[in-house]
């Protein structure tokens, strides 16, 4: 495997996998494969072909897309970035993506309310929980040189050149993705019409985690090698856990049954995924 992409779930992975697919030398899978084994030593396309791997359905479809063309193939799963000490992805980029002003919450909102596979308990909050631990994870990572995250702003709604320093990781042309990039996947009307209302607790997080200066943060850094972070930007992530931990103590008494047993049952990837105890 060439490359991962991750970040957090309805956070714009999707995109970033689109992204990175308007390349006609790239293949990013969709969550093809889980983060359980050493994801660089696998054999590929032929991983991506093997029913017995993907399952039936995902070697069908892939078998239709890849072509003699593809050289560089990939695979995109939100929670790679807890498991990226542990799958042998530190001599490949791991490309990540992140969603500023916790503008996700929404999507999980809706995922609730639609029932459709989504745990009843995933909702905003605990989405906006998650990207925090997300955030510490960085902090707490010992690959660091090939892990690289990207804002969701500058690559998707801003900057249109930005997207050529994610094909520059791969070592492939960016201008041979330039056209389909700017045509179907930069600037999406229906993605930037979208109206999003955030309930009291995902209002109060966004000043009690002061995720505007978290965002800069992250735009100002986009792109670049978390080994390239100022010691002060990977302390203002560490930071966060003691946060964390305060606005859950203080306020998960507002929280909903179902928000709290999903969460308690999170716990476990949360701890491996920033090496530390978290304490609610």
């Amino acid at each position: 495997m060439k490359f991962t992409a991750f970040g957090l779930a309805r956070s714009g992975t999707t995109a970033l996998a689109q992204l990175l697919n308007s390349h006609p030398e790239v293949f990013c899978a969709i969550e093809a494969f889980l983060p359980d084994k050493s994801i660089a030593d696998l054999p590929l396309p032929e991983s991506l072909l093997e029913p017995d791997v993907v399952g039936q359905k995902r070697a069908i479809k892939h078998a239709a897309i890849i072509t003699s063309k593809h050289k560089c193939f990939g695979n995109k799963f939100p929670r790679y970035y807890g498991y990226l000490d542990d799958v042998s992805s530190n001599c490949i980029p791991n490309i990540g993506i992140y969603r500023e002003g916790f503008s996700f919450a929404h999507s999980w909102n809706e995922r609730v309310r639609a029932k459709e596979n989504w745990p009843q308990g995933r909702t905003g909050i605990i989405g906006i929980i998650e990207q925090v631990i997300l955030l510490i994870s960085l902090a707490k990572l010992k690959n660091t040189d090939s892990t690289y995250i990207f804002s969701y702003e500058r690559l998707l709604r801003i900057d249109k050149e930005h997207f050529t320093e994610v094909f520059k990781l791969l070592d492939v042309d960016p201008e041979l993705a330039r056209n389909r990039f700017e045509s179907q996947v930069f600037n999406r009307k229906k993605i930037s019409e979208v109206k999003r209302t955030f309930t009291e607790n995902e209002a109060r997080a966004k000043d009690y985690f002061d995720i505007e200066k978290v965002d800069i943060l992250l735009k100002n850094n986009s792109g670049i090698s978390i080994s390239s972070y100022s010691t002060d930007a990977l302390d203002s992530l560490s930071l966060l856990k003691v946060k964390l931990e305060s606005f859950i103590q203080e306020f998960s008494g507002t929280f909903s049954d179902l928000e709290v047993q999903y969460l308690k049952s999170q716990l476990p990837f949360f701890e491996h995924a920033i090496k530390e105890k978290l304490y609610f």
